[in-house]
């Protein structure tokens, strides 16, 4: 188990009167953590004085494909599956599907 308990699962393990570090993974103790930064970290020095592999340099990095477009956000957000959408009717031109905010239609003459 690499994760620790949700909120729920803690609480019933404290309502059990439970160790909660018992169901988490090693790797959030406060001894790994601690363990995690008490090597020694070495300065990488000036970049002219890097000797850097002949391999290495000839690698050609090229950006990722794809361009991101910028554009307006969107208006509507989309429905997770277990929301039902809602039918909501236009209080200016009586349709359905829309609400006066965002109506196109002009309005119902009477």
């Amino acid at each position: 188990m690499d994760e620790m308990p949700c909120i729920h699962a803690v609480a019933i393990i404290r309502d059990r009167k439970l160790i909660s570090y018992d169901y988490c993974s090693n790797y959030y103790i406060k001894e790994s953590l601690l363990a995690t930064y008490e090597g020694i970290v070495y300065l990488v020095g000036n970049q002219n004085t890097w000797q850097v592999p002949k391999e290495v340099e000839e690698v050609l990095l090229l950006a990722p494909e794809g361009i991101v477009k910028s554009r307006r956000p969107k208006k509507r957000r989309n429905l997770s599956t277990w929301e039902t959408k809602k039918s909501m009717k236009c209080g200016r031109c009586g349709q359905y599907g829309h609400n006066r905010k965002i109506c196109r239609n002009p309005p119902k003459r009477h």
